[in-house]
């Protein structure tokens, strides 16, 4: 059985800042945009998120940044429903896309070494007398 060299296919379309469920790179397959669900907190319910009572739709070859000027940047959990040229569901989704709040990203503010000891004379070697 011949095989294509090493290379001279083109891959399968990847989006390098999605993941599947075992944290490899999501393959797009027939999928061309997405549906997204946003979770505010653990523990609240999925909702669908719109834009002009149309549910939002992010393209399959959109970057991270693109998704997040889409969905204001708000910090959440967001499930990415992967959805083909007749908007159908197409395939498995991909892992979910955290933002972290604002706090939470910021770099913790350096807190100033403890001052050492003062030293104390009487424990200096030396400079007590011998007793006699």
């Amino acid at each position: 059985m011949d095989r294509w060299p090493r290379g001279s296919r083109s891959g399968r379309q990847r989006r390098a800042w999605l993941r599947d469920s075992r944290g490899r790179t999501y393959r797009l397959g027939p999928t061309v945009a997405f549906h997204v669900y946003f979770q505010p907190c653990e523990g609240k319910l999925w909702s669908r998120l719109y834009r002009d009572g149309v549910p939002l739709r992010i393209p399959a070859l959109a970057s991270r940044e693109e998704f997040l000027a889409e969905v204001g940047n708000a910090p959440g959990a967001y499930q990415l429903q992967p959805i083909d040229v007749n908007a159908k569901q197409s395939g498995d989704p991909p892992a979910m896309v955290f933002v972290p709040s604002p706090e939470a990203t910021a770099a913790p503010l350096a807190t100033p070494a403890p001052a050492p000891p003062p030293a104390d004379e009487a424990d200096d070697v030396g400079e007590h007398a011998a007793p006699e």
